[in-house]
């Protein structure tokens, strides 16, 4: 896989060797915050038919780490949380948590029932809203 980092001080691409990189994922959500850009839910990227991955298995991406900058963080919940994809996510006002709107079901047409939910990304903890 070929991965480029764009360089915003010197407005060029640059080609990194990615290092450990996780299965590909499309249609996720992607947040930026504090040097690290995380990922969350979306499908496996390379099947026939959708499956989510799981939401809880959250990918962080660390823009300062050279050597190994990809993580999987495990998020818990008080509440269940269904896998999606196609979902909207924003960093919150409070720059703690990040709000999960939407989104679909694998194999399915509907939205989950907690189309509204928050990752609290001090405690990593998803709750519904």
């Amino acid at each position: 896989q070929t991965m480029y980092i764009f360089d915003t001080f010197d407005s060029t691409w640059n080609q990194i060797l990615p290092f450990n990189v996780p299965a590909q994922r499309a249609f996720y959500s992607v947040n930026f915050k504090d040097d690290k850009i995380y990922y969350i839910g979306g499908i496996v990227a390379n099947l026939k038919y959708p499956i989510c991955v799981d939401i809880h298995e959250v990918l962080i991406y660390d823009t300062l780490d050279t050597n190994d900058p990809w993580t999987i963080r495990k998020a818990t919940n008080n509440s269940y949380i269904n896998n999606r994809y196609l979902h909207s996510a924003v960093l919150a006002s409070d720059n703690q948590s990040i709000i999960l709107y939407g989104g679909s079901l694998s194999n399915e047409s509907g939205i989950p029932r907690d189309y509204l939910v928050t990752l609290n990304l001090q405690t990593f903890e998803f709750s519904e809203l």
